[in-house]
């Protein structure tokens, strides 16, 4: 992804907490996740899931109708 469409990504992920950060709460139990995962030996799914909501996000600037 180059410079300018993750800095556009970023920005839509700010103004989507902004709008609605209860919908954010579900970072804080990733946390937990991510402890036990990694407790556990195992590589942690919190960075796959990121990638795949940044990557959502990236889709939804291309074709807003996706939303």
């Amino acid at each position: 992804m180059r410079h300018a469409n993750m800095v556009r990504v970023f920005n839509l992920w700010m103004q989507r907490y902004i709008e609605d950060p209860k919908k954010f709460y579900v970072q804080f139990q990733a946390v937990t996740e991510f402890l036990h995962e990694s407790a556990n030996g195992k590589e942690p799914t919190y960075g796959e899931k990121c990638v795949a909501y940044m990557e959502q996000l990236q889709k939804e600037l291309i074709n807003p109708d996706l939303e």
